[in-house]
């Protein structure tokens, strides 16, 4: 599983979206598979990891239990882990 740190910000979205699409091509998956795997179209994964999508939570989760990411995130005196164990409504 491959951890990542990141920090509430607005560049929270456009780390996750590089982490997104680093991490897909180091598996050798295309868009396509991607997409099949989580049940959404390639145009929604082209625009997540352009950081052109507003994605549903739900959706980001799935990607990163197939791509078996975990972020974690972090600000101040609160910590938040968001990984693929978490069922939290969108």
């Amino acid at each position: 599983m491959i951890l990542m740190k990141i920090c509430r910000s607005e560049t929270a979205a456009s780390q996750i979206a590089k982490l997104i699409k680093d991490r897909r091509r180091d598996l050798g998956l295309s868009q396509d598979e991607l997409a099949k795997r989580v049940g959404v179209s390639r145009l929604s994964i082209i625009n997540i990891e352009s950081g052109r999508s507003n994605a549903r939570v739900s959706t980001i989760v799935g990607i990163l239990n197939i791509l078996k990411v975990t972020l974690e995130a972090r600000e101040k005196s609160y910590e938040r882990r968001i990984s693929g164990d978490d069922r939290q409504a969108d």
